[in-house]
């Protein structure tokens, strides 16, 4: 395990969003590295000031919340081709900022990046999905563009499963939703409808997941979804 594969499990230990294998292996990979067992005191610290209290069970989903965060960090370094290694000082730094957004959130009860698409999808089972594709470490970021910033597809070319991930999407209304489609070929194919939850926040699973020749829209669509678009697409990454 590199100290970079490790740094991101303490980020999920601050927050104790680790399973018990994880948490042995972080206790033995510390074990006679006082640096790092500092950088986790201070991760905790940095949690802990942010009203997370160390009794308190991190919902499901939130691991799955901290690793896009980090799949996204990923991409904009390695996108980044300039820029020098990071410090071991500015390494803490990003961690802290992986997991303030989402400690803040847990202290009030919210969960960053799970969106409310469906009540089935929200399930342990769905966040494993997406934590397995988070936790693949050739995980790419595709961006999409259009009338909302941020809006953006982690994946992997070992994995036929993405996420969608966005921070800040507008409430749709009672009765719409989005909708995601695959065009290829002049042939427009449906995919997943999904809502953002109270904060804006989603993260989808998209399973089948082939970008190779195709374009990707998300449009406004009645609340069950349609068969076809019905309105311009919203962000696009064509």
């Amino acid at each position: 395990m590199t100290d970079d594969e490790l740094g991101e499990l303490l980020a999920l230990a601050a927050l104790n969003a680790l399973d018990p294998d994880e948490q042995r292996s972080v206790d033995t990979a510390i074990a006679g590295r006082p640096d790092l067992q500092a950088e986790l005191d201070e991760l905790r610290m940095a949690a802990a000031q942010l009203g997370e209290s160390e009794a308190a069970t991190p919902p499901a989903g939130l691991k799955a919340s901290i690793l896009a965060e980090i799949a996204a960090t990923r991409q904009s370094a390695t996108d980044a081709a300039t820029e020098p290694p990071r410090s071991p000082a500015k390494a803490v730094s990003m961690r802290r900022s992986w997991i303030a957004g989402v400690a803040a959130a847990v202290a009030v009860g919210a969960l960053i990046g799970v969106a409310v698409w469906s009540a089935s999808d929200s399930s342990p089972e769905v966040a494993d999905q997406i934590e397995a594709v988070l936790e693949l470490p050739d995980v790419e970021a595709l961006e999409l563009h259009g009338d909302e910033d941020g809006v953006r597809i982690l994946h992997s070319p070992s994995s036929t499963a993405a996420v969608l991930v966005d921070d800040g999407m507008p409430d749709p209304g009672d009765d719409r939703a989005y909708q995601l489609w695959f065009s290829r070929d002049g042939i427009v194919t449906p995919a997943n409808v999904f809502r953002p939850d109270s904060d804006g926040h989603v993260e989808v699973l998209v399973e089948d997941f082939q970008p190779v020749g195709a374009v990707i829209t998300i449009t406004l669509e009645p609340a069950d979804g349609s068969d076809q678009p019905t309105g311009p697409p919203i962000v696009s990454s064509d």
